[in-house]
């Protein structure tokens, strides 16, 4: 499988994203609507990570944009 672009919605603490792994995900976007628990999110120690603060009702992505979206207890 060809996962270039992972979309974690609303990570949290970032419980399932951390076990990602590059030879797996190219990299990874985590969003979740609370900068501060953004901000302490777990990410791959080897995974390019991008977090962007985002209400995961109102996403703003273009079309086509992941190869996979993973949202756990959202």
């Amino acid at each position: 499988r060809d996962l270039s672009v992972v979309l974690d919605l609303g990570c949290g603490k970032g419980h399932v994203m951390k076990h990602l792994h590059s030879n797996i995900v190219g990299s990874v976007v985590a969003t979740d609507r609370s900068a501060k628990i953004l901000a302490v999110a777990e990410v791959p120690e080897d995974v390019i990570c991008h977090k962007v603060v985002m209400d995961e009702e109102n996403i703003n992505f273009g079309n086509n944009k992941f190869d996979m979206v993973l949202s756990g207890l959202t």
